[in-house]
């Protein structure tokens, strides 16, 4: 962006602004990186500009645990690491197994499905 015909003051606000996100994307950058690594993460779609064209950039955010529980649409799987293996178990998110389908997608892949969003 050619921001030479504009206004000094405005020349000055976009430089400043410019420094104070690349300053918020070094910080962000920097504190990710200092994370542990571990067999949890989380990752997402930032939108810092740091993709090509200025595009969103993945980011990794590493969770410490060997078990981790994800509740949606009426479905509890937990994912529990062991020595050798991944166990994986999920129930309706009740007391008891409850009612969710598990439903074959595609190659290595399945949906899990509560008893009150199945068709």
């Amino acid at each position: 962006m050619n921001i030479e015909k504009l206004p000094k003051w405005a020349q000055q606000h976009i430089k400043t602004i410019s420094r104070q996100r690349d300053v918020a994307i070094d910080a962000l950058n920097n504190h990710l990186n200092s994370e542990t690594q571990s067999p949890f993460y989380i990752e997402e779609l930032i939108c810092t500009g740091e993709g090509e064209g200025g595009s969103p950039a993945y980011k990794k955010r590493y969770i410490q645990a060997y078990k981790m529980s994800v509740l949606h649409e009426g479905v509890l799987l937990d994912i529990l690491l062991r020595d050798k293996h991944i166990d994986i178990s999920w129930s309706n998110g009740k007391y008891g197994s409850g009612d969710v389908a598990f439903i074959p997608a595609t190659f290595q892949q399945a949906r899990l499905v509560s008893k009150e969003n199945m068709r």
